[in-house]
């Protein structure tokens, strides 16, 4: 976390909801996110839920070392974690006869172009829903909109 990109309050909010923390109800009147975990009955994470609170860059902080503490994992990978919660993520499970850690170049260099394809499909389909989208013809300079 930088101090020219706090990350926002319901980002965390919802990061530490997805790592099955529960927000106490009761706090948000006093303008507080208050999370517990069932898994660490004595470990509470507190932070002000208006980015403009004084502390609360520092509060924000302490929730990331605090969690870096008890998941042993470095705090900047859970900021960048928690970063991302609300992006669309996109995962490839790639199933290979050979080894399990490694892929032939060749195939991985046809797998980028075919990835770029299913992402361009998918955007065009939320731009212009339909029920059956034709294979698209991508030439160089051509996009499938």
């Amino acid at each position: 976390m930088t101090a020219h990109h706090p990350i926002a309050a319901t980002e965390l909010r919802d990061f530490l909801k997805s790592q099955g923390w529960v927000m106490l109800d009761m706090a948000l009147r006093d303008r507080l996110f208050v999370f517990n975990h069932p898994a660490h009955t004595k470990r509470q994470l507190v932070y002000p839920m208006d980015h403009t609170a004084p502390d609360y860059g520092e509060a924000v902080q302490r929730v990331f070392d605090k969690l870096a503490e008890i998941t042993n994992t470095p705090a900047r990978t859970l900021c960048s974690q928690a970063r991302a919660v609300h992006d669309d993520v996109l995962s490839f499970h790639i199933h290979f006869a050979g080894d399990e850690n490694s892929l032939p170049l060749g195939f991985a260099a046809a797998l980028l172009p075919q990835a770029e394809t299913l992402i361009k499909a998918a955007a065009c389909t939320v731009i212009r829903p339909q029920a059956h989208h034709p294979t698209p013809g991508l030439g160089a300079g051509q996009s499938t909109d």
